[in-house]
């Protein structure tokens, strides 16, 4: 797969999202398991990169050379033109999942999910019984003992089941922080291949549980205008500063850049 380096990530420069559920679930794709039987798919946005470089600087650390980074952003797109090659097109988590979902289904793959509430392990379940589900308590992100002691609850069960998929639906940082705990522990203690898909709010969009912006809004980018303007209270901080702090990194970014690809 192609990819196109942008904040120090290289993301996938993939034709569609058929062409990356294809890869996640084709066995013979050796080259996702090259350095480790446990490897990441993420799905950065705009704001996602933003708390990286400014707030989660050992997240991004930790994360920056997983197996799959999809720009899951018409920004990063956008920011990508200034380089050849520049990235085909957005490819977003919550376009990712029902396609790599079905293949779950149709081809039997284990799945194990990390996910926010009971209500949407059940319904999944009622989709495909080959799946196992666990909702952790509400925790405050900063809670390293709990999310210690939640992980450690489900590495047995985890390792019994032996899921090629586990997903985690939860906010960031949370599910970041869990699944990099997961890894550390099942990377000693597992004798089989999976990928951890780190997906956010997608299982709630594809069951029809939150509403998602229109085509117009994801496909325009100013999917954050929808959000922005449904949820005001909630959104007003991460929409006014988060994208003037984003521009200033991507402004940072190609400066950057450009000063490496200047002759002394």
């Amino acid at each position: 797969m192609q990819k196109v380096n942008l904040f120090g990530l290289d993301f996938w420069n993939a034709s569609g999202e058929k062409e990356v559920a294809d890869i996640l679930v084709d066995n013979s794709q050796k080259e996702l398991f090259v350095h480790d039987n446990i490897e990441f798919v993420i799905t950065p946005n705009a704001f996602d990169i933003t708390l990286f470089l400014t707030k989660n600087k050992d997240i991004y650390e930790s994360l920056r050379h997983s197996a799959v980074i999809l720009p899951d952003g018409m920004p990063l797109v956008w920011l990508s033109k200034f380089y050849n090659p520049s990235l085909r097109k957005r490819i977003a988590g919550s376009d990712v999942f029902p396609l790599l979902w079905n293949r779950i289904k149709t081809q039997h793959k284990k799945a194990f999910f990390i996910l926010p509430s009971e209500k949407i392990g059940i319904l999944l379940q009622k989709e495909y019984g080959d799946i196992q589900f666990s909702v952790p308590d509400f925790f405050d992100e900063n809670d390293d003992q709990y999310i210690q002691q939640f992980v450690l609850s489900q590495i047995e069960i985890i390792r019994n089941f032996r899921p090629d998929f586990i997903f985690l639906g939860l906010s960031n940082p949370k599910q970041q922080k869990i699944a990099l705990k997961l890894h550390t522990l099942l990377s000693s203690k597992a004798d089989f291949n999976c990928i951890l898909v780190l997906i956010g709010a997608s299982f709630e969009f594809y069951l029809g549980l939150k509403k998602r912006a229109p085509v117009f809004f994801q496909k325009t980018g100013t999917e954050w205008l929808y959000r922005f303007l449904h949820e005001p209270k909630r959104m007003w901080k991460r929409y006014t500063i988060g994208n003037a702090v984003f521009i200033f990194l991507a402004i940072k970014h190609l400066l950057q850049k450009r000063r490496l690809k200047t002759p002394k």
